[in-house]
């Protein structure tokens, strides 16, 4: 289930950009009470939080969160 949510407009990749406390999706399940991550991206042809068929995505595999670091995510799958 997601913790934490950023909408960000289209721009150039590669992009880099920062999740904490204040993304979380509800405040009872904040990212730094975590000790593992996932972290996916998705491109939205809508910009709507659902997943539609066309749109892209990556995620990085499941790794030990300590409240800072870098994931890096390539986008190489399509929504089907």
């Amino acid at each position: 289930m997601p913790v934490a949510v950023k909408q960000l407009p289209l721009s150039r990749f590669p992009l880099a950009f920062s999740l904490d406390d204040g993304n979380a999706m509800m405040p009872e399940r904040l990212l730094s009470s975590l000790h593992q991550v996932k972290v996916r991206v998705r491109v939205s042809h809508d910009g709507l939080a659902t997943p539609q068929a066309g749109d892209w995505f990556g995620e990085s595999a499941l790794q030990t969160f300590s409240g800072n670091g870098q994931v890096s995510v390539q986008i190489d799958k399509q929504v089907p």
